[in-house]
């Protein structure tokens, strides 16, 4: 049994995370010095973290889990399948039975003569898949030259070579040598960022039209395919214009090109259909589908191909697959995900009665001052921010960082929603209920009100703290603070110039401030930076026992600070020699300490904060203050510490 468990105090989780453990689509740095939130279990629409926080997760993992955390079937199913038949491949004529139901359930439930199944482990693996079959399709029809593929920018179809060139992120285009050759973009349908004064049919219209235009310039003999979600999903839950997937669906048809519908995210449900080529009125030749395939429950993903497709190739030997096509553990979970979605009613029940509330509550969050539409289709919502609703304006901050802020809003109040931009999007389990529908309302709005506030002070002050700059200024090379050289003869012993202890406990105090002044991480470069160098001088100065070379308060400002710069091992290591001394410390020191570390980042729970709060409650007195060491006349001092380390 592994030793790493749940129970693990925060920190050290986060510490273990941020030494060996890279993250996708995040800044390593960033994220290490912040620390990760640490999920720990899940229930219903509900996350739990590692310090007992419950959040409403809106955005359903990554748009995958459609039925919900926690349901027990299909942990059952798993632990069948991998006791009868835990893996086996489908490479050498062979086949087993989770591969096969799974294929013949995804027949019965795709539109038109969507049929066949070539299975993948993700969309990302079924994307590329898309390109050798499309590729290989026209080749073995005698016209190899059909090698392009279009696609839109600011589409996302994986992350991947191949899948990563098909959509059209310009920030993953900036990395490993994308788009490979032969894949081409249009524009998105984003009518309220890009749509100027144009009708929002019109608009649909003549963004459509792209795709002729670009077919036409390429020449119709070498394209292949166009691939698109139904609704733009990681792109900012873009819904395009009534009028446009109608013309799309004209022009594949016109000039016989292949229509690929990625439904990664739109499909099992999400849309309020089963598939969002149903809900968008279009009729694909090939589907990506995974994420609610599974509800995330297990990694799968695939293609569903028509059957001229199909009779296509059928005809030749296809040199494509992988290790885990057609999991049988993972096709197994599929298809009891995709029965409880159909025997419990999920995919009517969001159609009929989730949707219509969900579409009222989710509009009402236009009347908010910084949102200018709030658009949603089944269970894929999104908000756009604006500092000028009637202008449809963007801020003049630099992109994305409204939506940043609204982000940590959220999260800080126990709501997962994503941002794109400076969009907020939203995509929770199928199975929320009206009651759960309203929370997240609630939450929004208190995450909507916070971030306004947050960004008008923002705007109104853009200059960071001259305070903070002053004193970020005078930190010497090696990273510690001292007072001016001709203040030796007057100052104070805890300010005096090159006594070690002093000198520490200068540094300690500034990296502290420095360190909490950066509330949500995305405070001055400079002010960060200064703040790490503080972290690691103080780090260097400590004994192998894990005391400190200065006074007592040093070493709860040193821990602080050293905690809040993700040094988590250093912070441990000073905090139990804190923790041991709490017995002898006076309660002024204990709430001193206690409030430092709690602003530092500390959860209440934690084990340092859970004791000094105990050393307090057994130090104050019958009338509910506490006795200082200063003499009577500071124990108020004492007790607004206690208040600010208990509250």
């Amino acid at each position: 049994m592994t030793a790493i468990t749940n129970h693990l105090p925060t920190a050290e989780l986060q510490a273990l995370d941020a030494a060996h453990h890279m993250h996708p689509f995040t800044h390593g740095d960033g994220l290490n010095k912040k620390g990760a939130r640490i999920i720990t279990r899940a229930r219903g629409v509900t996350l739990t973290d590692s310090d007992g926080n419950e959040i409403l997760d809106a955005m359903a993992g990554l748009w995958c889990v459609n039925i919900g955390y926690g349901r027990e079937e299909l942990a059952e199913v798993a632990a069948r399948q991998m006791r009868e038949l835990p893996y086996y491949n489908t490479f050498f004529q062979t086949s087993h039975v989770p591969a096969i139901a799974l294929a013949n359930r995804l027949a019965e439930l795709a539109p038109g003569d969507l049929n066949h199944v070539f299975y993948a482990g993700s969309g990302s693996e079924a994307n590329d898949t898309n390109i050798r079959m499309v590729r290989t399709y026209w080749a073995e029809k005698g016209q190899p030259e059909r090698t392009i593929i279009i696609a839109r920018k600011n589409g996302y179809h994986g992350s991947s070579m191949g899948s990563a060139s098909l959509g059209g992120m310009a920030g993953m285009h900036a990395q490993g040598g994308i788009p490979i050759p032969d894949i081409h973009h249009i524009d998105q349908p984003h009518w309220y960022a890009e749509g100027g004064d144009m009708d929002p049919d019109a608009f649909g219209l003549a963004r459509a039209r792209q795709l002729e235009e670009k077919i036409e310039e390429l020449g119709a003999h070498r394209v292949g395919a166009f691939i698109a979600e139904p609704v733009q999903g990681a792109g900012g839950v873009i819904i395009p214009p009534d009028s446009y997937w109608p013309e799309i669906q004209r022009i594949c048809d016109k000039y016989g090109i292949l229509l690929i519908a990625d439904e990664v995210i739109c499909g099992f449900g999400r849309t309020g259909n089963w598939f969002g080529s149903q809900t968008m009125g279009i009729r694909p030749d090939i589907m990506t589908i995974a994420k609610g395939l599974s509800s995330g429950y297990a990694p799968i993903g695939g293609s569903i191909v028509s059957d001229a497709v199909a009779e296509v190739m059928n005809g030749c030997e296809f040199n494509h697959g992988y290790t885990y096509s057609g999991h049988p553990v993972a096709c197994a979970v599929a298809l009891e995900n995709l029965r409880i979605l159909d025997e419990e009613g999920i995919v009517t029940r969001v159609a009929e009665e989730t949707v219509p509330y969900m579409k009222e509550k989710w509009e009402s969050l236009a009347a908010h001052p910084m949102v200018g539409e709030a658009r949603i289709v089944g269970l894929m919502g999104s908000l756009a921010l604006t500092p000028d609703k009637g202008a449809r304006a963007k801020f003049a901050s630099e992109p994305g960082t409204v939506g940043y802020i609204c982000r940590e809003r959220c999260f800080a109040n126990n709501l997962v929603m994503r941002h794109v931009g400076d969009r907020m999007i939203i995509s929770p389990p199928l199975v929320i209920s009206k009651k759960e529908i309203d929370t997240l309302i609630e939450r929004a709005w208190r995450s909507l009100d916070e971030a306004e506030r947050q960004v008008r002070g923002f705007l109104a002050n853009t200059r960071p703290s001259a305070a903070l700059d002053w004193l970020a200024g005078r930190q010497r090379a090696d990273g510690s603070w001292e007072e001016d050289e001709s203040l030796a003869a007057e100052a104070p012993d805890w300010a005096r110039p090159g006594d070690p202890e002093a000198t520490y406990y200068l540094t300690a105090n500034a990296g502290y401030w420095l360190s909490v002044a950066d509330t949500d991480g995305a405070g001055d470069p400079g002010h960060r930076a200064a703040a790490q160098r503080a972290a690691h001088y103080l780090a260097a100065q400590m004994r192998p026992d894990g005391t400190w070379p200065s006074y007592l308060l040093a070493g709860w400002l040193a821990a602080a600070t050293l905690y809040r710069q993700t040094m988590f091992y250093e912070s441990a290591r000073m905090q139990v020699v804190l923790n041991d001394r709490l017995a002898t410390m006076a309660p002024g020191d204990v709430a001193q300490l206690a409030a430092a570390l709690r602003r530092a980042g500390l959860a209440d729970d934690d084990w340092l904060l859970t004791n000094a709060r105990r050393r307090l409650a057994s130090t104050q007195r019958s009338d509910g203050g506490w006795d200082s060491d200063a003499g009577d006349p500071f124990e108020v001092h004492v007790v607004l510490a206690a208040i600010r380390a208990c509250r």
